[in-house]
């Protein structure tokens, strides 16, 4: 999330929007039991912020640490979650 605040500037409004909603809703599940947790939602909004990430066609640096950050972040959040 503090990578998307970041780079804010650099990404066009739409993209971090949408990444930010996405990362509050995934992590709003993350807090939840994994019986409430919606996987099939958990599963859009994870595959949605890969496909945004991947979508950005920029060599700024913040943009980078974006792409660095999901990099990372994506397989802890799908084990925590159990994807």
């Amino acid at each position: 999330t503090n990578a998307v605040l970041e780079a804010r500037r650099e990404l066009p409004n739409a993209v971090s929007e949408e990444l930010l909603e996405q990362l509050a809703f995934v992590s709003t599940q993350a807090t939840t039991t994994p019986v409430q947790r919606q996987r099939g939602l958990v599963r859009g909004a994870l595959a949605g912020i890969g496909e945004l990430v991947g979508g950005v066609k920029t060599s700024a640096e913040s943009v980078s640490a974006v792409v660095a950050a999901w990099t990372t972040a994506e397989p802890v959040l799908r084990a925590a979650l159990g994807l």
